[in-house]
């Protein structure tokens, strides 16, 4: 499947009105926290990176553990995404260790999420990072008319598109080093 997702930095004022729509309009609403772990194949940071080498993200989250590969298919960060739950988050990582990833990064989040209207809208906050409101739909196909099915979600919102950050956060946690 294809993960088509956009997110955008808010301000502590936007995370308070979005999270108030979130509540106000949504049963489907979770708020967890989210321990990502990050693996390259035999490199330590994003320097030497190239758009298609496959991504590999452990998360612990509601006492849960997901291996998840991501290989971005643009310049925008659309990727080819694989997801399956894993029993043991330390024999996994000694998994991958083994065949030759290295673990970059670590990402501690605080997430509330809600399903509207086929999407995934979630507000973040990423510990060293700040606020975001990431959405987010799962597709077969890469599609012009998602990504604008997104950013008319993120207007609905009161966020403009000038505010979408285009980096991930495993890569922004890494340049703040």
């Amino acid at each position: 499947m294809i993960e088509i997702e956009r997110k955008f930095r808010i301000t502590t004022d936007e995370k308070k009105r979005i999270t108030a729509i979130l509540k106000k309009n949504q049963s489907l609403i979770k708020k967890n926290e989210q321990i990502d772990e990050v693996f390259l194949f035999e490199q330590n940071d994003f320097t030497n990176f190239v758009q298609g080498q496959a991504v590999l993200r452990l998360r612990e989250t509601d006492n849960r553990t997901l291996l998840t590969l991501k290989k971005t298919t643009n310049v925008n960060g659309d990727a080819l995404e694989y997801e399956t739950e894993v029993s043991s988050a330390e024999k996994m990582r000694n998994i991958l260790i083994e065949m030759g990833y290295r673990s970059v990064v670590k990402i501690h989040k605080a997430r509330l999420e809600a399903e509207i209207n086929g999407m995934m809208v979630a507000v973040d906050h990423v510990y060293g990072l700040g606020d975001f409101l990431e959405i987010e739909i799962i597709s077969k196909i890469q599609s012009d008319d998602l990504v604008k099915k997104i950013f008319d979600q993120a207007k609905k919102m009161g966020i403009k598109s000038t505010k979408v950050e285009t980096k991930k956060y495993d890569y922004l946690l890494l340049q703040r080093k």
